[in-house]
């Protein structure tokens, strides 16, 4: 795997000497990169707290096991074009989980409000509820198992 190298990754490509799985593991990398990229201990203003690191290490860990569980989907059906299938795919599975779950998430966010007696305080400075990590696990997970069962339309040619 090159990491710094890019004339060199270019090459192997055009020479098709990339697997699957390296390519897999590419995408692994750039996805964990992104989800630390995130991180709102980046950002300055915020406050950061607990629940701040708490969230990160979920979506890390759910993002890491959602990618190996996608990529074992593909493999189980013909281990071809898993990073191909995977981005291009994924661009309508996302739309469809931001139109499912952006009102889902504005409902819960006023369910919340009325719940928490903290809420105004911890919204005013920005703060991660622990609401808002498990609804965000939840959400994570359910994207990744449905995106590895959309896998399986290559191999039964069942299309929903």
């Amino acid at each position: 795997m090159y990491i710094w190298n890019t004339n060199s990754l270019i090459q192997d490509l055009k020479n098709n000497n990339v697997s699957q799985k390296e390519q897999f593991k590419y995408a692994l990398a750039f996805s964990v990169l992104s989800v630390v990229g995130s991180d709102p201990s980046l950002s300055i203003g915020l406050k950061y707290t607990s629940m701040d690191t708490i969230s990160t290490a979920v979506m890390l860990v759910i993002t890491i096991f959602g990618l190996i569980f996608c990529f074992k989907a593909n493999e189980g059906v013909d281990g071809k074009d898993f990073i191909l299938r995977f981005f291009t795919i994924g661009l309508p599975i996302t739309i469809r989980f931001v139109a499912v779950f952006l009102p889902l998430s504005i409902l819960i966010g006023f369910l919340e409000a009325s719940l928490d007696p903290n809420y105004d305080e911890m919204a005013e400075l920005s703060v991660t509820s622990l609401y808002q990590v498990i609804f965000i696990g939840v959400a994570q997970l359910i994207y990744y198992v449905y995106f590895a069962s959309k896998f399986k339309a290559f191999q039964s040619g069942k299309i929903d």
